[in-house]
Parts: C-alpha cells; structure tokens; sequence
C-alpha cells in the first residue's frame, strides 16, 4: 500500500485534532493528497492554534512544522502553547510596502482584520483597533531557509487579494493555496474580489480546484494548486485519483510530494 494511505488510515481515527471551522483539513488531507511525513504549513489568521485552525492536525498528527501569524494578542499564549513546533509571529502578513498597519479586534473570534480592507457591514463588530507590525512571508520564508510550503491556508478577512498579489510566487515552491473569500452575494464589498484571487493564482501557475464552503451563502475557501507538469508524474496512481476528484485531466503535481 502507499505509504499516504497508510497515514490516511492510521491517522483519520484521531478525529479530534481535526480542527478546521467546516472540514477543511480532513478535506484537504483527504482529496489532495499532501506527502506524509515531514512538511510544512503556514497560516495567516492563526488565532490559539487550535479552535478552526487549518493546519492543528497537520502539526499534532502528521509531524509537520510551520509559521503561524496573529494579531490579537489575547490569543498568544494559547497559541504559543498550543502549537510548540510552530515559529509563532505576532503580526500581520502584509504586502512589501507596508510596514505597519490599524488592525480591528473583533467581539467575534475569527471576524478581525486590516480595517482598510475589512468587510464595512462588518466594523460594527469591532471591540477596538490597533497599530500591528507588519512581516513580509517572502522575507521571513528566506530568513528561515524555507523553500517549499505544502500547504499555505490565508484567512485575513479581507486583504487576501493584496497578500496574494505582492508575493514572489515564482520563488518558492507553495503546493496547495487556501484562500478564504466572503460571499459576494451577500457582501456587495466583496464584488471582484474572488475573480481577481482566480486571476492572480492562475498567473502565477496555480489551478484553482474549488470554492469550498465553510458557511452557507457567507463564506468560502478558494482552494489551488500548484500545477507542475514532468514526464515523471504524468500517470501516477495518487495524482491520478486527484484528476479523478477534481475533473482536471491536465493536472500533474511534483512527484516528490507524493512519494
């Protein structure tokens, strides 16, 4: 059996470190396939590391090590606590240009943000605002020496787009995207925003597979990834089974992620 089924098996019977707000880790795990053993993820939005965290059971389960970001700092300790193997930034992620910015505190855990950028129907939710630093993720990547990301899930509540459009994608190698998008339908704020996500993946080399929902007609994940094409991968069973799953008869994925 390959050794990913093995983990698959072993792993999905400690269902209480999945963690994720509506599945997205089990789903991900699941349905793309992400290499066993070591990796590493990162995630914006961290919040204690462990409630709706994307990446907890990938850490807790699967041994993998990764950056973690979050503003508030009344979740800081919990999430230094939470997530040991995790290098922990108390920050935002921010395009190069900034280098500070005013950060709203939600009353509703998961809702806070970069106020230039935040949902306006939203702001009256905001307890109090805040000046946070900014860290650029190419340069932190570089610092640590990290060249490959297998799994990077961004949830800022709504200066996604401008992250995404001001990293180096070209530089690193970023496996599968997660992107957390409100639903336009019912935030009219939000209009364009997930087709100019769609856009600047698709420029950088990413297919996007899904919208994923995490909350019915509010919020989704944009799921992508990385579509790299050699001769060595073009008919291996497991990415055969993610083609199948997501209809994408031209995607092949690097094969030393599925080995």
């Amino acid at each position: 059996m390959h050794s990913l089924c093995v983990t698959l098996e072993r792993d999905f019977q400690a269902q209480s470190d999945f963690q994720a707000q509506a599945g997205q880790d089990k789903h991900v795990l699941k349905n793309l396939l992400l290499k066993c053993g070591k990796g590493f993820y990162v995630e914006f939005g961290a919040r204690d590391g462990k409630e709706h965290s994307n990446t907890y059971f990938f850490e807790k389960q699967l041994g993998w090590r990764g950056m973690l970001f979050e503003v508030d700092p009344s979740q800081l300790p919990n999430l230094r606590q939470n997530r040991p193997a995790a290098i922990v930034y108390e920050g935002a992620v921010c395009p190069r240009a900034q280098t500070e910015l005013t950060f709203g505190i939600s009353q509703f855990p998961g809702w806070s943000g970069a106020m230039s950028t935040y949902e306006p129907s939203r702001s009256t939710s905001m307890r109090r605002t805040m000046k946070v630093k900014c860290f650029h993720l190419a340069d932190e990547l570089r610092a640590h020496g990290v060249q490959t990301v297998d799994y990077m899930t961004i949830d800022t509540e709504g200066s996604e787009a401008d992250i995404i459009e001001d990293f180096p994608w070209a530089e690193f190698n970023i496996e599968v995207v997660q992107i957390e998008q409100l639903h336009e339908g019912r935030y009219p704020a939000q209009r364009g925003k997930k087709a100019r996500i769609q856009r600047a993946m698709a420029g950088n080399g990413y297919t996007f597979l899904e919208a994923y929902e995490v909350a019915r007609g509010d919020t989704e994940d944009l799921i992508f990834t990385r579509n790299v094409a050699t001769a060595a991968n073009a008919s291996h069973p497991v990415l055969n089974h993610v083609r199948e799953r997501f209809g994408l008869a031209n995607l092949a994925r690097r094969s030393a992620y599925v080995r």
